[in-house]
């Protein structure tokens, strides 16, 4: 796609169809309001979003499984308002984000360990208000690589063990 691709409002939608022959997103990518959403279909070959990524607002999805190839976002990605999301463990592979990481309003996200090769964001990380998420242990590397700006870390309303940047150092043993 050499655009944006944008799936919104989508009321019954429950199911994103595969799409494995796609194999880039030059520009952004998202997927919002589509509140009975449970499957994003999968795109096995897009590894680079040129633009930004932005998931937010899809009441039932549980997982992002369908970007399992992704490793680098040039722009910012958004993970905001998914109720039903426990976990990102799909982004195993994501090593590069351009402009900033938010991870906001999360309410059943319990970790952050498909985060556990991102090495490098280039702006801000927020992580807030998500409040299940007991194990931040997968941003380990990114700390540990100094990744980044610390100065641009805002870790916030998330229950203990990811209540802080301290916090995390210090029950990720970093």
């Amino acid at each position: 796609i050499g655009g944006d691709f944008h799936i919104s409002s989508c009321v019954e939608l429950t199911n994103i169809c595969n799409f494995p022959t796609l194999a880039r997103i030059d520009g952004s990518f998202s997927i919002s309001g589509c509140n009975h959403l449970t499957v994003i279909g999968e795109y096995p070959r897009v590894s680079r979003i040129g633009g930004s990524l932005s998931i937010q607002s899809n009441k039932s999805l549980p997982n992002l499984n369908g970007l399992s190839a992704l490793d680098t976002v040039e722009s910012y990605f958004v993970l905001f308002y998914s109720l039903a999301l426990t976990n990102i463990d799909s982004l195993h592979r994501l090593t590069y984000i351009g402009e900033f990481l938010q991870i906001s309003n999360n309410f059943s996200l319990t970790d952050v360990d498909g985060l556990s090769s991102l090495s490098k964001i280039d702006g801000q990380l927020i992580i807030t208000d998500n409040f299940a998420l007991s194990n931040c242990c997968g941003l380990s590397n990114l700390f540990a690589s100094n990744g980044v700006d610390t100065n641009r870390v805002t870790i916030s309303g998330n229950p203990s063990f990811c209540s802080s940047f301290d916090d995390i150092l210090y029950s990720c043993g970093i």
